[in-house]
């Protein structure tokens, strides 16, 4: 699977956080294809159509910044590209069924959507990270913050609080 492809996949989270957010609905989509009325709609998108979706107009995909050339990235696929070294120029066939009529792209500006897709990824992640997050919230778990390590006395009674502030006694906690 490449990135392009991951990247369709996981868009799904931050359009339905959309959904929520300014339609206050998880399935009311935005009416930007008139066949597309639900996230299970959505879903069935293929991966180039669900990239209509990333507005910069919301919050949860705008700063995805998904930059895709579709056209190029499936003349890649199926070999129909050219590349010249020299002056790092890609000259693709856009439409398979038109086969003269070429584009060219230069190298940098296809590394530049690689690399938004990659940052767009992580930015996914972070969503997906957050989201368990408040799942354990939600189920009375509350996440540790983490703290720089706390210079400890010598010697800890058993008995005695843990220095690190839970709250237990030492033996329960890091004196095991």
């Amino acid at each position: 699977m490449d990135a392009y492809e991951a990247l369709g996949n996981l868009l799904v989270i931050p359009v339905a956080l959309n959904n929520i957010k300014y339609r206050s609905d998880i399935n009311a989509m935005n009416p930007i294809e008139k066949n597309v009325n639900s996230l299970e709609d959505y879903i069935k998108l293929t991966k180039a159509s669900r990239y209509h979706f990333c507005l910069d107009s919301e919050v949860y995909t705008s700063f995805l910044k998904t930059l895709v050339n579709a056209k190029l990235r499936n003349a890649i696929g199926h070999n129909d590209v050219e590349y010249n070294s020299v002056d790092q120029l890609i000259t693709y066939i856009p439409n398979p069924k038109d086969r003269t009529k070429k584009k060219t792209e230069y190298l940098l500006q296809f590394e530049n959507e690689a690399m938004h897709m990659f940052q767009a990824i992580l930015g996914v992640s972070e969503y997906l990270y957050r989201l368990k997050e408040l799942e354990l919230m939600y189920d009375g778990k509350i996440p540790i913050m983490v703290r720089e390590r706390v210079k400890w006395p010598k010697k800890i009674g058993r008995n005695e609080l843990c220095p690190c502030g839970s709250g237990k006694k030492y033996k329960r906690c890091h004196g095991r």
